[in-house]
């Protein structure tokens, strides 16, 4: 019993050192390039949802050319969100089996609006930005761009309707590809 309590206070340690480095390096603007800022918003309305999959044990997203790629992906596609009219949501999803992993590794990719962690690919963005709702490749660094309709009023019971997928890009060389041409996004009429 002795044993099993110290690793529990060990393994709590480690999660708040994670959840410390995590919140120092995004408050401090170190993570990434430090330019995307998280917007708080409780608003109904048309957005642009950004999902940005990364693993600590996937050696390309551990490769230095990524969290400056990404962060540039965020600002380009809140841009386009801001000249259309639309809100603009970053989430950040580790498809680790560890909540602290994915926490320590999604820190390097600067600030995000929601995070989703652990359960590996089973987590609830994985089954739906990948398998069930808008189904793709498994695989990661991957980036999904969703345009959406939050339907309803602050606090009360919320919807999502008009989904509609409009990039998805996996692996380095995709990726890069996008960074080249601009980041561009088709139209689609709310």
């Amino acid at each position: 019993m002795r044993s099993l309590r110290n690793r529990m206070v060990v393994g709590g340690g480690c999660v708040i050192s994670f959840i410390a480095a995590f919140v120092f390096a995004t408050s401090r603007g170190e993570s990434g390039t430090g330019e995307y800022r998280a917007q708080p918003s409780d608003r109904s309305g048309v957005e642009l949802l950004m999902v940005t999959f990364t693993s600590g044990s996937c050696s390309a997203c551990a490769e230095p050319y990524l969290p400056p790629l990404l962060e540039e992906a965020k600002i380009s596609i809140q841009e386009e969100a801001r000249n259309r009219g639309l809100e603009f949501v970053a989430m950040g999803v580790g498809v680790d089996g560890s909540v602290g992993l994915g926490m320590e590794n999604l820190a390097r990719f600067g600030e995000f609006d929601e995070v989703v962690l652990g359960r590996s690919w089973t987590n609830s963005a994985a089954l739906a930005y990948m398998f069930q709702d808008f189904p793709g490749e498994a695989a990661v660094p991957q980036v999904v761009v969703l345009q959406r309709s939050i339907d309803g009023a602050p606090g009360l019971r919320r919807s999502v309707s008009d989904a509609r997928l409009l990039a998805r890009k996996v692996g380095p060389q995709e990726l890069r590809a996008w960074r080249q041409a601009g980041f561009p996004l088709p139209m689609v009429v709310p």
